[in-house]
């Protein structure tokens, strides 16, 4: 990933989906764009991602911050009953 500005311009993003107690059930490292999936924003597929692990995801609750956070992403969160 690309950062204007910073001494070290490249870096990873980390993101985890974890329970409420802090144990991690999937991970994702983020080293820059892929090429091959530009429809979806980052976000929308990074939740997405994190989402197929579960079981039964209408059975959890989702917390993400603002940077996940879309109009598209909410609407395709409650066609799946989550």
């Amino acid at each position: 990933m690309f950062i204007r500005g910073k001494p070290i311009r490249f870096g990873y993003k980390i993101w985890t989906m974890s329970s409420a107690n802090g144990y991690p059930y999937a991970l994702k490292i983020y080293a820059g764009r892929d090429e091959r999936k530009k429809s979806e924003p980052l976000g929308m597929k990074v939740i997405e991602e994190m989402i197929s692990v579960l079981e039964r995801p209408e059975k959890h609750e989702l917390y993400f911050n603002n940077f996940f956070a879309s109009y598209d992403l909410l609407e395709k969160l409650s066609g799946k009953m989550i």
